[in-house]
């Protein structure tokens, strides 16, 4: 059981790299920067799962970074130090997707892009140390 776990956890820790690298790619096509944050927003999401998965924490269909870090820091208290990181990325999942998720006029920008990138490649570094 636990060979499983270990493996499905590699499944989404697999699909969060591609999800980084999308990321990037979309950045430097300097014109797709929701869509760069929104797979920003994605990696970390699975990175986040992973680390469940492999500790066999259970839990329901959820994108809400700042809960899933919660449930992530019932395991191991270091996992505050993300939250911040996550709560910035957390508008970035489907309302990325759609026009004016940000409201009025507002799309994520260039440096906005840039900044989940960065985001998600530290969350991605520490929740690496964690596995």
């Amino acid at each position: 059981m636990k060979a499983d776990r270990s493996l499905y956890a590699e499944e989404f820790v697999d699909k969060a790299k591609e999800d980084i690298g999308v990321a990037r790619a979309l950045l430097k096509e300097a014109r797709f920067f929701e869509s760069s944050c929104f797979h920003s927003q994605q990696a970390v999401e699975k990175y986040l799962k992973a680390f469940l998965i492999k500790r066999d924490i259970r839990f329901k269909k959820i994108h809400d970074l700042e809960g899933l870090v919660e449930m992530c820091s019932g395991v191991d208290k270091e996992f505050v130090k993300i939250l911040p990181l996550a709560r910035f990325l957390n508008p970035y999942y489907v309302g990325a997707r759609y026009p004016d998720a940000f409201g009025v006029g507002e799309m994520a920008k260039e440096d906005d892009a840039k900044k989940a990138l960065k985001s998600a490649e530290e969350i991605a570094s520490f929740v690496e140390r964690k596995l």
